[in-house]
């Protein structure tokens, strides 16, 4: 806002009262000027060049703690001063000055960005969560299998049945497959009692547990995520990404697998 405003389009709105002051001071406020700053600045802006004294009697400062702001404000690269006829001189910026001052902060701040990044502390127990509301979240948590899943790794999942995968687009399930085939991903899906494995998923197990155990929750278990779909119309998808979460379900699946029963392979 200050910035489409030089000094003397400030002092003529002052002088027309049609400046709402506290409205600038809540400007510079959320810039870090502190209160007496702001209001200190705002004068000058009003005023164009003024002495500590003058200073002090338009704001109610005492006259000791003006110059300790003005001599602040020109620290920061916000005001000048200079020597009229013995006194201290102080002139405001103009206002633009100050979005390039903190674009040049800004600038010195991302050139060690990366640096405090890489040396940023993990903490595994951060957690975060998604929520999505679609009728294709099934291709929504196979593309990101695919993004997120590394060569070598491990896909578990718990499904509803094969109608799943039969709304899919045939592109997306052969490119799914051959993801799975080209990074040697192995997959192990439990599916309902009476369910059919995909004869297409060469690397997928499949084994079946009684529907009741599963719900109407598909779960897909990967990388640091796990994807959770709970039907509906629309579906409900909640993506959780954390490592302790992860690990935490995939320890339940390895329970639900050793109770399942292997399931034969059939052509869809």
């Amino acid at each position: 806002m200050l910035k489409h405003l030089s000094s003397a389009n400030l002092r003529q709105c002052f002088k027309h009262g049609r400046l709402k002051a506290c409205v600038y001071e809540r400007e510079l406020g959320a810039l870090g000027f502190s209160s007496n700053e702001s209001r200190v600045y705002l004068k000058l802006l009003e005023l164009g060049t003024a002495t500590p004294a003058q200073i002090s009697a338009k704001t109610d400062l005492h006259r000791a703690y003006a110059y300790d702001v003005l001599s602040k404000l020109a620290d920061k690269g916000l005001a000048t001063s200079f020597i009229a006829f013995g006194r201290r001189v102080y002139r405001p910026v103009e206002p633009a000055r100050i979005a390039d001052l903190f674009e040049e902060r800004l600038d010195s701040f991302k050139r060690v960005l990366p640096a405090l990044v890489s040396g940023l502390a993990k903490d595994p127990g951060d957690v975060n969560v998604e929520f999505y509301r679609s009728q294709n979240l099934l291709k929504l948590a196979l593309k990101d299998v695919m993004a997120q899943t590394k060569c070598g790794s491990e896909v578990l999942a718990l499904t509803m049945g094969d109608e799943e995968f039969s709304a899919l687009e045939p592109v997306l399930l052969s490119q799914y497959f051959r993801f799975l085939s080209n990074n040697r991903v192995v997959e192990r899906i439990v599916i309902p009692a009476g369910g059919k494995a995909l004869v297409k998923a060469r690397l997928t197990n499949y084994r079946s547990l009684d529907k009741k155990y599963l719900g109407g929750v598909a779960t897909w278990i990967y990388a640091d995520r796990v994807f959770l779909i709970l039907v509906g119309d629309p579906h409900v998808g909640i993506l959780i990404t954390s490592p302790t979460v992860s690990e935490a379900y995939r320890r339940q699946f390895e329970l639900f697998w050793r109770s399942a029963k292997p399931v034969r392979r059939t052509l869809v």
